[in-house]
C-alpha cells in the first residue's frame, strides 16, 4: 500500500493542491520526511529515464523522494536508464500514485 511505503513523503500542510508540481495534499497515513536535499533529489531525480521522470514530475499527487527510489532500486541491482527498468519503475510509480488518489477518495468522502 502506497501510505505504508517507505519511500513516500508527505506534503507539508500549506503545500498548493494535486496537480502543482508534484506538491500534493497532506494525506494521513503517509511518512513525511523533514530532511529532504533538493539538490540530492534533483541529482537522484536526474537518473532516471524518461518515462519515469515523466511520472514523478507530472503525475505524482505527493512529494515523492527521488533519492530513496533510487537507493531502492540500487540495492536491486536496477538500472534506472535502461528502457526496460525505465518503464517498469514508471508503473511501479504510477501504481503508487493510484493508491494514494483511491485512499485520498476515501478520506474526503
Amino acid at each position: 500500500m502506497a501510505g505504508d511505503h517507505p519511500l513516500a513523503v508527505k506534503a507539508p500542510k500549506h503545500v498548493a493542491p494535486m496537480g502543482s508540481g508534484n506538491n500534493g495534499p497532506d494525506i494521513a497515513g503517509l511518512f513525511q520526511d523533514v530532511n529532504i536535499d533538493p539538490a540530492a533529489e534533483m541529482r537522484a531525480f536526474e537518473q532516471f529515464g524518461p518515462q519515469a521522470r515523466r511520472v514523478l514530475d507530472e503525475l505524482m499527487c505527493i512529494r515523492w523522494s527521488s533519492v530513496r527510489t533510487l537507493e531502492l532500486m540500487r540495492t536491486w541491482n536496477i538500472d534506472v536508464q535502461s528502457p526496460f527498468w525505465d518503464r517498469r519503475v514508471a508503473d511501479w510509480l504510477t501504481g503508487i500514485n493510484e493508491e494514494v488518489l483511491r485512499r485520498l477518495g476515501r478520506e474526503s468522502s
